[in-house]
C-alpha cells in the first residue's frame, strides 16, 4: 500500500498559452495556499520553467529543489506537451482532460498512465471506469475571477452575442442557427465572431443575451462565461452530462430547435426587465458556486484520501499517446534514449 500524502506542493506540467485553463487552475491553487511549480512548452504568465514538448519530470526536478506532493498535467494550450517518467515519482500523478467529448479514445489512452484522472465532461466518467480507469472524477469547468475583475462594463450595446468558431465545417448546425438569428433580427445589435478572452468577457458583459450551441452535448466554457458576465444564456439541452448537478433550477433559457430558439429570443428581447431578472440570478449563482477556487478545493478534497499506485506505463503507452497527440517525432528520440529502438522501429 502506498503512503497517503498531504498536498502542499504541486508540480504542474501544462502548456500555459494566454488564457488557458491551466493558468486559472494554477492561480486558484495559489490563492488556496498551495505552492506550485509550473513547467511549460511556452513562456506563459504562470510558467516557472520552459522547455521541450516531451519532457521527463525527473529531469525537471533536477533543476529545482521543488519536491512535489502531487503531479498535475493539464490538457490545453498548444496541445503538444506531454510528460514521462511519471512512474519514478513518489507522489500521486493526476491529469485533467477537458475535451473528452471531442476525442474519447485519446483521453482513455492518456488516463492509463496516471494514478488519477479528472475530466470536465461528466458523461464520460463511468465509461472510463468501464474501460479500466479506476480513479476517475468529474471536475467541471468554471470561471476565473482574475479576468472579470479587470473589466468594468455597465452599458448593454449588444442584444445577442456569441464568441467562438465560425466555421460551418466544424459545427454546421450552430452556424445554421446563427444565420437564422441574423435573418430574423436584422434590426437588432449583435456580435458573432472571434475575440480574445478579455475582449470576449467585455462583449458578453455588454450583451443582453449570449447564444450557445454545444458540441457533442458538452457543457462548454461559454455557458459559464456568458452567465458570469451578467448576460442571459440561451443554450440547447445538455443531457446526462452534469447539467442538473450544476444548474438545477437555474434560469438558463433552453431551446429545443431553431424555431423555438427564435421565438424565445423575440419574447425576451421584447422584455428586457425579464432578461435582467434572470441574468442577475445567473450571475449570483456563477460567482457563488462555479469559480476555479471552488474547483481546486473540490479536486484537493477528492485526492486527499487516495494512495499512490505506481502506475508504470510501458513503451507502448507512449507510442499510443504521442500518436494520438500527433507527436510521433518525439517518440523516436524517446525510444532511442531508452534503448528500446527495436521494439517499435524494426
Amino acid at each position: 500500500m502506498g503512503e497517503i500524502l498531504e498536498i502542499k506542493k504541486i508540480l504542474v506540467v501544462a502548456s500555459t498559452t494566454k488564457f488557458t485553463t491551466s493558468n486559472y487552475l494554477v492561480s486558484a491553487l495559489k490563492r488556496n495556499g498551495i505552492e506550485v511549480f509550473v513547467y511549460s512548452d511556452v513562456s506563459g504568465f504562470e510558467s516557472d520553467m520552459k522547455g521541450n514538448e516531451f519532457v521527463s519530470v525527473i529531469r525537471i526536478l533536477k533543476y529545482t529543489p521543488f519536491k512535489p506532493d502531487l503531479f498535475l498535467y493539464v490538457e490545453g494550450g498548444t496541445m503538444k506537451l506531454f510528460p514521462y517518467d511519471l512512474e519514478k515519482l513518489n507522489c500521486l500523478t493526476v491529469w485533467y482532460g477537458i475535451d473528452t467529448h471531442m476525442d474519447y479514445e485519446k483521453h482513455l489512452k492518456i488516463s492509463r498512465g496516471f494514478d488519477v484522472t479528472f475530466i470536465a465532461q461528466k458523461q464520460y466518467v463511468e465509461r472510463l471506469k468501464i474501460d479500466g480507469i479506476h480513479h476517475v472524477f468529474w471536475l467541471p469547468l468554471g470561471i476565473a475571477p482574475e479576468i472579470y475583475s479587470k473589466i468594468k462594463c455597465s452599458k448593454k450595446i449588444y442584444d445577442i452575442s456569441y464568441v467562438g468558431g465560425m466555421s460551418k465545417n466544424h459545427n454546421p448546425e450552430r452556424m445554421a442557427l446563427i444565420d437564422s438569428i441574423k435573418q430574423r433580427f436584422k434590426n437588432y445589435r449583435f456580435f458573432f465572431g472571434v475575440a480574445d478572452p478579455e475582449e470576449m468577457i467585455r462583449i458578453y458583459s455588454q450583451s443582453w443575451i449570449v447564444f450557445n450551441k454545444s458540441i457533442n452535448n458538452d457543457i462548454n466554457m461559454r455557458v459559464f462565461e456568458g452567465a458570469a458576465s451578467g448576460a442571459l444564456v440561451f443554450t440547447d439541452p445538455i443531457i446526462e452530462n452534469g447539467w442538473k448537478e450544476l444548474f438545477q433550477n437555474a434560469p438558463f433559457i433552453i431551446y429545443n430547435n431553431g424555431e423555438n430558439l427564435l421565438n424565445q429570443l423575440e419574447s425576451y428581447l421584447n422584455n428586457k426587465e425579464k432578461i435582467q431578472n434572470k441574468s442577475s440570478k445567473l450571475l449570483k449563482l456563477l460567482w457563488e458556486k462555479h469559480t476555479y477556487d471552488k474547483r481546486v478545493k473540490s479536486m484537493l478534497n477528492l485526492l486527499s484520501g487516495l494512495e499512490k499506485t505506481f502506475v508504470s506505463p510501458d513503451p507502448s503507452y507512449y507510442h499510443s499517446v504521442l500518436s494520438a497527440l500527433k507527436m510521433k517525432k518525439k517518440l523516436v528520440g524517446f525510444l532511442l534514449k531508452e534503448s528500446i529502438r527495436n521494439t517499435w522501429l524494426n
